[in-house]
């Protein structure tokens, strides 16, 4: 799920005042990365853990017309790897760096109790950028999928001038230690907003 918030001409965010302000993202670490070094030594991780592997992009336009038997599924397909696609989408600006904010916020659990939860805050090291992106990340496994302890896929955005805004979701990150609420759609949506406005 992504969602994108016009920022107008306010461009920057200034995180300098968080560790006093209550109902803010509190920055709890920071780290500058390299993105072009993250794609070639495999930093970007699959759902297992394992570096990812080969990603369907396109129909091959020598497959035999589609059949009965064949009209059920995609028909072949050419196969690149997702390190490709990443080095390729590098390519289109200069922009190499990104500043990775992980943090915490206030949001509510199940029972519309306050709770801590925790995100990543990706910004183009110019501090400059176009829009927040809200990043609503795929089912995963474990907390060391959770955004807060990798660098989530989509933050290749950021190379195009975006800023992204990837909460953890409950059961992640500082909450590891509670059941992720799985498909609870209004909790969720909640939880991604309540950072939103925290950032």
């Amino acid at each position: 799920m992504l969602a994108s918030c016009d920022m107008g001409s306010n461009y920057h965010v200034n995180f300098d005042d968080v560790e006093s302000a209550p109902g803010m993202f509190r920055v709890t670490s920071q780290r500058n990365t390299d993105m072009v070094e993250l794609v070639a030594n495999g930093g970007i991780k699959g759902m297992d853990g394992e570096e990812l592997g080969s990603l369907l992009l396109t129909e091959d336009d020598h497959s035999p017309a589609p059949t009965d038997s064949t009209m059920r599924g995609p028909q072949r397909a050419s196969a690149t790897t997702l390190t490709n696609v990443l080095q390729n989408l590098l390519d289109f600006s200069n922009a190499r760096h990104v500043i990775e904010l992980s943090g915490v916020y206030e949001s509510i659990d199940v029972d519309g109790n306050p709770i801590l939860l925790s995100g990543k805050v990706l910004l183009p090291a110019s501090g400059e950028f176009k829009r927040f992106i809200l990043v609503s990340h795929y089912t995963i496994a474990s907390n060391m999928e959770a955004p807060s302890n990798t660098f989530p896929l989509e933050g290749i955005l950021v190379k195009l001038g975006y800023a992204l805004i990837v909460p953890d979701y409950i059961g992640y990150g500082v909450t590891a230690d509670k059941i992720h609420p799985y498909l609870v759609m209004d909790l969720t949506a909640r939880n991604v907003l309540d950072m939103y406005k925290a950032v």
